[in-house]
């Protein structure tokens, strides 16, 4: 848009007042000339705008009024001209030829860059000589009027700059990152800076629970207000959230709807405060907040000037999630995918061992029972049991690792570690068997939370890698101990070989096999470990030392007693179940 055009359409209104009107570039163009001057003087709006003002008027732009000019283009005081400006902007008397006299007035307004002033002139009639202090009146009133209609059209003009600058600089900021936390910032650095607030932040809804989170804020004590939540419709930017519509709260200290523990914990007494819904096409997503110390520091022009850029935030805010979820579900096939290559290599190798030595022990009996001896065949058929149990316990792995993914959760109860522990011993006697193992068990265990069967292939998998990588014979210590933050950590100790600090670090990875200490396991047991404790709301843990042994860990949830009643509970005090 030209300058000529954005003139036209802030001071449109200025075509049809009863005076003359024109205005002055800084470098005396033409960029308005009033219906009441073309008819005054008979030259047509186009023959003069985006002129040089020479074209009429050839001696405002010569000594000594364009001397004075210079003063009012940079924003000085107006001037007043009582006398004859020109014969070309003097009326007629209708019917009488008569000339009458003119009274001009030159005032500064604000150009559009709001850097520069252009130069408005305002002329009038005023012959009637008896009619003097009326007239004087009438043009201290005309002046006020003009003065406060200049300060609606400078106001016009700012808000609209701050409006333009504002949209233009946030939809850059917008439009420069899909990362959600970098687009939140730049949106709320570019109000705060505009606006001259004191704090602005952005408000989420969980999508889980309806929350309102502080996902981001700018501003003192930022830090402190930043993951906020309130309850669904709690304070302002609850009510905005569940109406969808915006708030202009004047003073806060008259105001119910207002949230004060953000003030106590800032130390900040905000007492206005201005909210907006960000609103896309499935609904309200969140909302924008700006406040300040001051009461009434907000109108409906600062409401004009955030709502349009809430819409563009709103749809930034939203294809940044789209993005990110897109992101993180592209990481999750990766993941997968790499997981289900990797699966199916390791089921593959991992069960054509015990199959071979399986079949193998088949075909001898079925080729040479008759010549064997029964002790001899009572071998084959036990070594026959125990590769079957190996392939049924890989199997019910993978299975397990399988409902583990899929599940979203599961009901924790408190256990009985005893029963559990003595479960897991009992699908390992073959193996204790084999290695000749000592298994060395607590006599009592604290009770803590979690899921029987899955808790039951943790304990599985840490004993029989103890048994397998522990001394011969291998001694294989259970034991449990509180743990910070309400837990209970439970571990098994073994006398291998332990493992270099290098290799720790993978030992939990998916189908990570380590080359030399674990180069016997079949990969998934420690996989599965992970995934079940991180399910049950626990972490798991390693300690070796080489030529000391290993510690393998995991936690739970502890379950509280009652000293009087000795009854189970969780931390909340309520009875478990």
């Amino acid at each position: 848009m030209s300058q000529v055009e954005a003139v036209e359409r802030e001071l449109d209104f200025l075509d049809h007042v009863p005076m003359g009107v024109f205005v002055l570039r800084e470098d005396f163009v033409v960029l308005l000339w009033n219906y009441c001057l073309q008819e005054w003087t008979g030259i047509s709006q186009e023959e003069v705008v985006g002129k040089h003002v020479e074209v009429v008027l050839p001696h405002l732009s010569a000594p000594p009024y364009a001397v004075r000019l210079r003063n009012v283009f940079a924003g000085g005081l107006p001037l007043v001209f009582s006398s004859q400006l020109h014969p070309r902007l003097i009326p007629t008397s209708p019917g009488e030829g008569r000339v009458r006299v003119q009274y001009t007035t030159v005032t500064p307004v604000p150009a559009p860059d709001g850097m520069s002033f252009y130069a408005l002139f305002a002329v009038r009639d005023v012959t009637e000589r008896a009619r003097c202090v009326e007239v004087c009146r009438a043009m201290r009133a005309q002046a006020l009027e003009e003065a406060q209609e200049r300060k609606k059209v400078e106001a016009a003009l700012r808000r609209r700059n701050l409006e333009l600058s504002l949209l233009n600089k946030a939809s850059q900021a917008l439009t420069s990152t899909l990362d959600l936390d970098q687009v939140l910032a730049a949106v709320l650095e570019e109000v705060r800076r505009l606006l001259g607030v004191i704090a602005c932040s952005i408000w989420l809804v969980d999508p889980e629970t309806d929350e309102l989170v502080c996902q981001q804020s700018i501003g003192p004590q930022s830090e402190i207000v930043r993951g906020w939540r309130l309850a669904p419709g709690e304070g302002f930017v609850g009510w905005v959230a569940r109406t969808g519509e915006s708030l202009v709260a004047p003073d806060t200290w008259t105001d119910e709807r207002h949230f004060k523990g953000v003030d106590r914990q800032t130390g900040l007494l905000m007492r206005s405060i201005l909210t907006v819904p960000l609103r896309v096409k499935r609904g309200v997503i969140g909302v924008l907040q700006v406040m300040d110390t001051e009461p009434d520091r907000f109108d409906e022009t600062y409401l004009t000037l955030l709502e349009p850029l809430a819409t563009s935030a709103a749809i930034a805010i939203d294809n940044a999630r789209l993005v990110e979820t897109l992101r993180r579900q592209t990481a999750e096939l990766e993941v997968r995918n790499e997981e289900l290559d990797a699966f199916s290599h390791t089921a593959a190798h991992d069960l054509k061992g015990p199959l071979g030595y399986m079949v193998g022990f088949a075909k001898v009996l079925a080729e040479d029972y008759s010549a064997l001896a029964d002790e001899e065949v009572r071998r084959y058929l036990r070594l026959i049991v125990q590769g079957g149990q190996k392939m049924s316990n890989i199997i019910d792995s993978l299975l397990l690792l399988s409902s583990v993914r899929q599940a979203a959760e599961v009901k924790l109860e408190p256990l009985d570690m005893g029963h559990i522990v003595e479960e897991a011993r009992h699908r390992l006697a073959y193996m204790i068997e084999e290695h000749q193992a000592e298994i060395i068990s607590p006599p009592t265990w604290p009770v803590a939370l979690g899921y029987g069967p899955w808790v039951e292939e943790v304990w599985v998998n840490y004993l029989s890698n103890a048994i397998k990588y522990g001394g011969e014979p291998a001694r294989v210590e259970l034991g449990a101990e509180p743990a910070d933050g309400d837990e209970v950590r439970f571990w098994v100790r073994d006398n291998g070989p332990g493992i270099p600090p290098e290799d720790q670090a993978r030992l939990f990875v998916s189908f990570t096999r380590l080359d030399q200490v674990r180069a016997k396991g079949h990969g998934l047991g420690l996989s599965i470990v992970r995934r079940i404790v991180e399910k049950l709301g626990g972490r798991v843990g390693v300690e070796s030392e080489v030529g000391q042994g290993s510690v393998f860990s995991f936690t739970l949830p502890a379950v509280a007693r009652d000293e009087a009643t000795g009854k189970a509970t969780d931390k909340t005090g309520e009875g478990a179940s």
